[in-house]
């Protein structure tokens, strides 16, 4: 059975006549034309984001480096350098690699280039202990990317500095000679040079530079603002009424205004409870002995080696220096884009290392 719809003819000669109206022109009216279709505008491309490669706990040695030093210069080789590294039981009995790192971090920069990554940083631990040796070969290589359109953002670590102020005691004892023995090299400070030791080498390359040193070398790669940055902050920069500057972030970038209030029983500054009268303060010169003085005496009583404030309240009062205030250099970091938090009421950063164990030999 077939069913067909029905359809009235009134509604099929109205619609005819709709079609034959709508093909037709007028005598007297043309035809308008079709409206064009809007052009949409060109969409811009997404900004590509940048690639960054995080290049942490470098730890480099320059296996080139000279020690400036008449009486060793390291293992001659066939193209004419001297090969200054350090023994494989040095590696073994390290929880770091030594002679390995000037070539992988090498390879690690060719590779970020081949693969058009052009911004590295440097999370920390860039150096072996930031001695002279080290730093100028480290620097020496950053500039040679750099010069090849990359560009480098450094970060302290525990190593680099090792100790807020340089230390002319520091050193290695076990560098390698040309006939496989040990070879110790001191800086000038160390009581071996001081007492003139014949089998000890002494120079200044292998002291370990603190903060002041480190920003005035590697200010290019970070620790110093740059101009054509759009910001630039470490974590005490306070630009007035929030507005950045570049002749500002150079005044927030000096040393000294890198550092955070210590007080050895907390009642100095903005720190004093109420009720307590001020703390006379030590002059800046007064205050470093006096720092420099209970920094290593102190750190170990007290299982740490970077917070100074952490390591006078957990030091035991007895041991405890007079109560004084002053300012210690103790992060240079830099920042960018965001603020640090205050904790505590003031904003710093630093590092620990674990805590040495009485009785131990640390590994260098």
């Amino acid at each position: 059975m077939r069913i067909t719809p029905s359809v009235r003819p009134s509604l099929g000669l109205a619609a005819a006549s709709l079609l034959l109206l709508a093909a037709c022109s007028s005598d007297d009216e043309p035809a308008a034309a079709p409206a064009p279709a809007p052009i949409a505008p060109p969409v811009a491309a997404p900004a590509a984001t940048p690639s960054v490669a995080f290049m942490t706990d470098v730890h480099f040695e320059d296996v080139y480096g000279d020690f400036k030093s008449a009486q060793f210069s390291g293992i001659p080789t066939k193209d004419g350098k001297n090969a200054t590294i350090r023994t494989m039981y040095a590696q073994l009995t390290s929880t770091r690699l030594f002679n390995e790192n000037y070539f992988a971090f090498r390879a690690a920069l060719d590779d970020a280039f081949a693969r058009g990554i052009r911004l590295v940083a440097l999370p920390g631990d860039y150096s072996d202990d930031a001695q002279p040796i080290n730093i100028n070969g480290i620097s020496a290589i950053l500039h040679e990317y750099q010069a090849k359109g990359m560009r480098f953002f450094i970060a302290p670590g525990n190593h680099d500095p090792n100790e807020p102020y340089d230390d002319d005691e520091a050193g290695k004892s076990d560098f390698l000679t040309r006939d496989g023995k040990e070879q110790k090299v001191f800086a000038s400070g160390n009581a071996a040079c001081k007492a003139k030791d014949p089998t000890v080498v002494c120079t200044n390359e292998l002291l370990e530079m603190g903060y002041e040193k480190l920003i005035a070398k590697l200010s290019g790669f970070g620790y110093m603002p740059n101009k054509a940055d759009l910001h630039w902050e470490t974590p005490f920069s306070n630009y007035p009424g929030g507005k950045y500057s570049y002749a500002e972030a150079m005044a927030s970038g000096d040393v000294r205004n890198r550092q955070f209030e210590m007080c050895a029983e907390g009642e100095g500054g903005m720190y004093r409870a109420d009720g307590e009268k001020p703390s006379a303060s030590l002059t800046r010169s007064a205050a470093t002995s006096s720092i420099r003085a209970t920094w290593s005496s102190r750190s170990r009583a007290c299982g740490c080696c970077r917070s100074m404030p952490t390591c006078l309240s957990r030091t035991p009062r007895s041991t405890r220096p007079s109560r004084r205030r002053s300012r210690v250099s103790m992060a240079p970091a830099t920042r960018a884009g965001t603020r640090s938090s205050r904790t505590s009421g003031t904003r710093w950063r630093g590092s620990s290392r674990s805590p040495r164990a009485p009785g131990r030999k640390a590994s260098n």
